[in-house]
């Protein structure tokens, strides 16, 4: 038998950071706060959001990085991080450490500190984590936007959906290079924290885009009570599904989910400063619609070739269904 607290010691005694007094090993942590901070929360269970043979290393880096993504969409810069692991015996202590050294290396790419958490074991294998960043200086919101306002987002949206339905046995027909970049963005995302700290004081409202495009567009609308105009002809191209016809790009795009890029509105007056964070963070930014009216129902409108496409044609996005 392997012993929990042998496999804390030998895998997950992850080293202590700026501002904390006292990391992984004991009851609980002893850090140092600044005033204001951001704290979120994301699980990935295996079947769900996981396939069963993933790669570890990328699984630890995964974990955090889609609550990277919480934190970038508010503005706030990473500081702490509890991780929560409930492991499959099958996995074994290997495994365990190389989903602990992708822990680490999103921690040491993005300058925070992983300071504590648990390990279980369990019949389905889950990895839960919870991260705190600093929001001095101002933060970003879902509920800021006005009528007038751009609607921009960050990257490109789509590829991590292809990645997915290649894997499922989807019939699209791609290159190897199209199909490695599709895997990378599924697999390894980049959460655009530098770029949602530099849209603070220029963005009106900000959220990730990890359900879809079209529900994060659904969500900011609601939250802002406006009706958002999108223009699909605007959607960045994105490399991986450069070899699709357009249309299968748009759907896509706008349905696919796991792409941890920004949706954000900004006044047009602020369009310079929204290039220029766009710029400083080596980020690409793509105008593609504006906040049409105030609505106190929020709704997404999107237009293709200056035609409102109809609620039939239009995906929903991902949203998790726990029956009745």
């Amino acid at each position: 038998m392997t012993a929990e607290r042998d496999i804390l010691r030998r895998r997950f005694a992850f080293p202590a950071g700026a501002n904390v007094e006292l990391g992984v090993g004991d009851d609980a942590a002893i850090v140092r706060a600044p005033g204001r901070l951001a704290v979120c929360a994301d699980a990935m269970v295996c079947g769900r959001h996981f396939f069963p043979d993933a790669d570890p290393f990328t699984l630890g880096k995964k974990a955090l990085a889609v609550n990277l993504s919480d934190l970038a969409a508010m503005g706030a810069r990473p500081l702490w991080a509890l991780a929560v692991l409930a492991a499959e015996k099958r996995h074994g202590e290997k495994w365990m450490g190389r989903l602990a050294d992708g822990m680490q290396s999103a921690a040491d790419a993005f300058g925070f500190s992983i300071v504590g958490g648990d390990l279980t074991a369990s019949a389905t294998t889950a990895i839960a984590a919870t991260l705190i960043g600093e929001a001095e200086g101002g933060f970003l919101s879902r509920g800021g936007a006005r009528a007038g306002d751009d609607l921009w987002l960050s990257g490109e949206a789509g590829e991590a959906a292809l990645g997915l339905a290649l894997l499922r046995g989807g019939d699209f027909v791609v290159s190897q290079k199209a199909r490695a970049r599709a895997m990378q963005r599924m697999n390894d995302p980049a959460p655009r924290v530098e770029l949602g700290r530099r849209l603070v004081g220029a963005a009106s409202a900000t959220l990730d885009v990890s359900d879809g495009l079209m529900r994060a567009a659904r969500d900011l609308a609601l939250a802002s009570k406006i009706k958002l105009r999108l223009d699909a002809d605007s959607l960045p191209p994105a490399p991986a599904l450069s070899e699709l016809p357009r249309e299968t790009q748009i759907m896509l795009a706008l349905e696919g989910g796991d792409d941890y890029e920004l949706l954000f509105c900004a006044p047009p007056e602020r369009r310079g400063a929204i290039q220029d964070a766009g710029s400083r963070s080596e980020v690409r930014v793509s105008r593609i619609g504006e906040a049409a009216a105030e609505d106190a129902d929020g709704g997404v409108e999107v237009f293709r070739n200056g035609r409102r496409m109809t609620e039939s044609e239009l995906p929903s996005g991902y949203e998790h269904d726990f029956g009745e």
